[in-house]
């Protein structure tokens, strides 16, 4: 059943018992390259019968023991014995792969989360920096209407009484904030955080996950 190999051409109508009248057949050249060829490593994708999953191999075997195998047939002890040693290679190299994804996938979440965090905080610095100047700008323009006006009245200049001096402060007046200047210095001064690639899943088919605990 590992090997993909259909109950019909093993077994009479049980899947459990086996018809070597039937299964003999299955025992040539092809059945031995299944075996050679098989590796319990990586994602095996595919429709796989309920009889070919793990699940049901390991309950199919469970309490026969290597000793009465063995007592049985030597050969047939080291097929069973290959058979559970493959099983638990398999099995562990879900459970690894699995823990490996999720790792990753915590890790690009966390990467995502301080990413946006920073962003927010690159925002912020550059409000409160453009905010800062233009106080700044105010004042500094306040104060050059104030000397102006202290020039107007020091010089006598003929000018309604109660009338405000009035300042033009014209295109050289306009406030102006370097944002891109400011990025560059951030990006600099705190790195962005580079985001992983997304997880790519992965089908493990031959082994039902939502069983294991029942």
């Amino acid at each position: 059943y590992q090997r993909r190999v259909h109950g019909e051409d093993l077994c009479d109508t049980d899947p459990n018992k086996l018809f070597w009248k039937i299964a003999k057949v299955q025992w040539n050249e092809e059945l031995l390259e299944k075996f050679g060829s098989y590796t319990p490593q990586g994602s095996k994708p595919g429709e796989y019968k309920k009889y070919q999953k793990i699940n049901f191999e390991e309950k199919n075997v469970e309490g026969i023991t290597d000793e009465e195998v063995q007592q049985y047939s030597l050969g047939l002890a080291k097929l069973f014995a290959c058979m559970k040693f493959t099983i638990e290679l398999r099995k562990e190299d879900i459970a690894r792969r699995k823990e490996f994804r999720e790792k990753k996938k915590k890790e690009r979440e966390e990467a995502i989360q301080n990413s946006e965090k920073r962003e927010q905080e690159r925002t912020a610095e550059m409000n409160a920096r453009k905010e800062e100047a233009l106080n700044l700008w105010k004042e500094e323009l306040a104060k050059k209407a104030a000397e102006k006006q202290k020039s107007v009245e020091q010089t006598d200049e003929k000018q309604p009484e109660g009338e405000p001096v009035k300042v033009e402060t014209g295109k050289e007046e306009e406030f102006k904030f370097d944002e891109e200047g400011f990025y560059k210095e951030f990006d600099e001064r705190v790195k962005p955080i580079e985001i992983p690639p997304e997880v790519v899943e992965e089908n493990d088919d031959d082994w039902d996950l939502s069983l294991i605990h029942i």
